[in-house]
């Protein structure tokens, strides 16, 4: 019995080592059809009239057809067919401004100084901005601080306000910092015994606010169901095709004060239930995401969405309260655009849908040298399909060796080896 165990393993060792050389072919089969990958896509950009940088902006049907990283996009020359690099962007509006925001003051004169009461709000603040008319001289001051005008604190003593005067204005502007406090009440006592007191204005801060406002394009919806059901209102968006969805925006208009939250939900793949009494078939769908949305005295609230889908159901649960009623829907992606050096008298394609493609690594020195102003120009509306014959005739076979390949091989082999060893068994 020990013979024949010893026996059975040396023979199950070499079928191992036989099928290893099936198994490490198969594996490098599987990983090829994995990393297979080609553009599905291409579109053309008009005549290039200048040699310059230019900033390609990609339509929704372009956007939508990439994957959400645009790791698979290029721009190749028609004629060379050599591949050019580019900067990609999101059409962004970044701002940077300034506001004065003046405090209560109070100005009093004490013989030969003047005492500046400034009252605040109590926030945490470093400096003051003194608005007065120009003047040619300086002011020895010190800066106070209380919390209810009896008991009042040094800030900063004994500094200079220096001449500071504006020669296309007759107002200027001086700063005074000093350390963060919070007081509510400050104190600017200035010293006039040299010179005739200042013509003081207004104090105040200033607040430097940085926005950043994002683009969007709209994106046709092709059907638009809204219904209620039970407690919920439910609403489903048929699209064109396979978009990349950024935003979803639902016009109100009763009631005037809500709060919901909205379910989105998303069809299943190839997952349609067959209805008799209908005749027609409906999508089964699957939860996605949750959203809280709460608007007060608006008639519009926004969902911010990122996803990329033909189909959307959404499903806003109303309670005991009365259905919203929904004048409009409409969905947005987002506004990306490509930037590129191209030269004159040249055509130039996009090609794209490669969902296997990695980000590309281009030599980017050229983006310092970006001008401020790129004239944008817009891809051909046309987007041609490229590839399918191929795609077309080894699909079921592509997804079916991404999706069970590896895993139906290894049963495979492992039955093959159970088979072979149970009948050497049987032959023992």
């Amino acid at each position: 019995m020990q013979f024949q165990i010893c026996y059975v393993s040396k023979i199950l060792v070499k079928i191992i080592i036989v099928n290893m050389k099936h198994l490490l072919f198969i594996l490098a089969l599987f990983v090829s059809v994995n990393l297979f990958a080609a553009p599905k896509y291409k579109t053309v950009l008009p005549e290039i009239v200048n040699d310059d940088f230019y900033a390609i902006d990609l339509p929704y049907f372009v956007i939508g057809k990439c994957q959400a990283n645009f790791a698979d996009i290029r721009i190749f020359d028609k004629e060379t067919q050599k591949e050019v690099a580019y900067i990609i962007k999101e059409s962004i509006d970044e701002r940077n401004f300034s506001e004065f925001v003046p405090f209560d003051i109070t100005t009093e004169k004490q013989g030969k100084t003047t005492n500046v009461l400034i009252t605040t709000a109590g926030e945490k603040i470093n400096s003051f901005t003194l608005r007065i008319k120009n003047a040619d001289v300086s002011k020895n001051a010190s800066l106070w601080g209380s919390n209810d005008k009896q008991k009042w604190y040094g800030v900063k003593d004994k500094f200079l306000l220096s001449n500071n005067y504006n020669q296309n204005q007759t107002e200027t502007l001086i700063d005074i910092n000093f350390p963060l406090s919070n007081y509510q009440y400050y104190k600017i006592i200035l010293n006039d015994s040299l010179s005739a007191p200042l013509n003081i204005l207004s104090v105040g801060i200033i607040k430097n606010e940085h926005s950043r406002e994002k683009h969007f394009l709209p994106i046709p919806i092709i059907e638009k169901t809204i219904k209620e059901k039970e407690k919920n209102t439910e609403i489903q968006l048929v699209f064109d095709d396979k978009i990349l969805i950024s935003k979803i925006e639902l016009y109100v208009s009763s009631p005037q004060f809500f709060s919901r939250s909205v379910k989105v939900y998303l069809p299943l793949q190839k997952n349609e239930k067959y209805s008799r009494k209908n005749k027609k078939s409906q999508k089964q769908y699957y939860y996605h995401r949750d959203f809280f949305t709460e608007t007060i005295n608006k008639n519009v609230f926004t969902i911010d969405y990122h996803n990329q889908t033909d189909t959307l159901l959404l499903s806003i649960f109303n309670g005991d309260d009365q259905p919203l009623k929904i004048d409009s829907i409409k969905a947005f992606t987002r506004s990306v655009y490509l930037v590129a050096f191209l030269q004159k008298g040249k055509f130039y394609e996009l090609f794209y849908g490669d969902y296997q493609a990695v980000l590309p690594h281009y030599d980017l020195t050229f983006a310092a040298r970006l001008p401020e102003q790129i004239v944008h120009i817009m891809p051909s509306e046309t987007v041609e399909k490229i590839n399918i014959p191929a795609e077309e005739s080894s699909s079921a076979f592509l997804n079916f060796m991404k999706t069970y390949g590896l895993w139906a091989i290894i049963l495979l082999i492992i039955g093959q080896i159970l088979y072979m060893v149970w009948r050497i068994t049987k032959q023992k």
